[in-house]
């Protein structure tokens, strides 16, 4: 049996925090510095977004796909708004320090996010992928994955990665925070 539904279960668990923590912060932060406000009003919203996307189209769609319920074609896109909130992330968690007494509440949310990220790209995401290889066979992981055309008003999916085996992929640097912090070490100078 896979262990996708498991992992999704895990996911939902730090939505659930995840969402908890927002809106807690939101109403402490009211009236906060624009340098805390800012950064936190578009990682919220961007965050709320992002969630409300997996949980009501790929989640589910994942789930009826590891079920059996659903062809590997029909998988969901994943959209690139990860790669804006992880910006949004680090630009929070820069801003975290003018927070007073409600950095350590940021950081730990920050925190959390970070290990939520992890979960996805370095257990859920290889896990899917696995499965579509184990369903296809050997001749689908030679074709390039294909992305659905654009709902309109929304930007061009992106296809869910199917990563080559594990020992290619050792060693390599992913996810969303590593990104994010190439991203703004280009901009602004390294993250540590």
């Amino acid at each position: 049996m896979s262990d996708i539904p498991r992992l999704l279960d895990a996911i939902l668990v730090h939505h659930a925090f995840l969402r908890r923590e927002l809106d807690r912060l939101d109403t402490e932060l009211v009236g906060a510095p624009r340098q805390i406000a800012a950064p936190f009003a578009h990682f919220r919203r961007s965050m709320i977004e992002h969630m409300d996307h997996e949980e009501a189209e790929i989640f589910p769609a994942i789930r009826a796909f590891a079920a059996g319920h659903l062809a590997a074609a029909d998988l969901p896109a994943l959209h690139e708004e990860r790669d804006a909130i992880g910006t949004f992330e680090l630009s929070l968690r820069e801003a975290a320090r003018d927070a007073g007494r409600l950095e350590a509440d940021l950081l730990a949310m920050l925190d959390d996010l970070a290990e939520h990220v992890r979960k996805e790209d370095e257990e859920l995401v290889p896990a899917v992928a696995a499965l579509v290889r184990e369903r296809a066979g050997p001749a689908a992981a030679m074709r390039p994955p294909t992305a659905a055309p654009p709902p309109t008003g929304r930007p061009a999916p992106r296809p869910i990665p199917i990563p080559p085996p594990a020992p290619a992929r050792a060693g390599l640097r992913g996810g969303l925070v590593g990104l994010a912090r190439r991203m703004w070490g280009k901009a602004h100078g390294p993250v540590e």
